[in-house]
């Protein structure tokens, strides 16, 4: 079970319970830098320590983060259309500013295939299985080039806010979400034995309640999301789950151009310029056939 049991997170992640796409108000850009290795075994999960930058390597929604923590769990925190993966990695984000926490959610999933993701995960899990395999136990991987970037897909994800999981169960946390379809964290058969061996498998349990949202845009790689810094945030409309985005002082848009013209076209106004128009344009005409000899 979770170790908040009021929590409301995690959910479980299915394209059909979406409300609505939130392409502005979750939009998630970054660059992450290179940080050295350093893993903790806490028994249900592994944390690694990540450097920080001097600047925030990730912007969310207008507000610059930088990276708490990183978490590995065996199994998957979240399910994926009622069915779990083989892990999941979770990366903790903070604000300066005192912005809701961020965790990005990237599935782990066993696969044969390689990428440098699937390469530094086996080797933070054969260098933990000799030196910290135990509770509580903190060794440090070598590794030439440990960086974020090649964890996280470019790719499409989900967005919901809920509870923390796990202690100290803080309220409103951001949730990033990818899918295993949008590219997972390849682990290899070995590397999962090993890793079920040094902690334990999660048994949390899958909230409901949180509000499902979609970017269809994917993640992009650099911090600058092109809103200036614009905080922007969703309301319910009525009692539907219809969503409406709420934007504070943004520069107005060609989707928002095109949609005031076409209520403009809709409304009476129209009819009653149209009409203005064409009794114009009859008197003009009407008064150049009169002077013609």
């Amino acid at each position: 079970m979770s170790s908040c049991p009021d929590s409301n997170a995690p959910i479980d992640i299915n394209m059909n319970d979406i409300v609505g796409e939130c392409d502005l108000k979750c939009s998630y850009s970054f660059k992450y830098s290179s940080s050295s290795c350093v893993v903790t075994n806490m028994g249900d999960y592994i944390k690694i320590a990540y450097d920080n930058p001097s600047s925030p390597p990730v912007k969310y929604n207008g507000v610059e983060y930088y990276v708490s923590e990183v978490r590995i769990y065996t199994l998957s925190l979240h399910s994926y259309r009622g069915y779990k993966t083989d892990g999941e990695m979770i990366i903790v984000h903070n604000s300066a500013s005192g912005s809701k926490p961020l965790l990005v959610c990237v599935p782990m999933q066993e696969s044969e295939s390689t990428s440098s993701a699937s390469t530094m995960i086996t080797e933070i899990i054969t260098t933990m299985g000799t030196n910290a395999p135990t509770n509580g136990e903190t060794t440090n991987v070598d590794l030439d080039d440990f960086n974020l970037d090649a964890f996280v897909p470019k790719k499409t994800y989900f967005y919901y806010t809920g509870k923390e999981p796990y202690q100290p169960c803080a309220s409103d946390v951001e949730y990033i979400v990818y899918i295993p379809q949008s590219g997972p964290i390849n682990i290899t058969s070995t590397a999962l034995s090993l890793l079920q061996t040094v902690i334990t498998k999660n048994l949390y349990v899958i909230g409901s309640g949180s509000k499902l949202f979609y970017n269809k845009n994917g993640s992009e790689s650099g911090t600058s999301t092109g809103l200036n810094d614009i905080y922007i945030d969703c309301q319910p409309v009525g009692v539907s789950d219809d969503e409406t985005t709420v934007i504070t002082g943004a520069p107005l848009n060609q989707n928002d151009i095109f949609n005031m013209l076409i209520s403009f076209i809709k409304s009476p106004y129209f009819v009653v310029l149209v009409i203005f128009l064409l009794i114009y344009l009859m008197s003009t005409f009407s008064g150049t056939g009169d002077g013609v000899k």
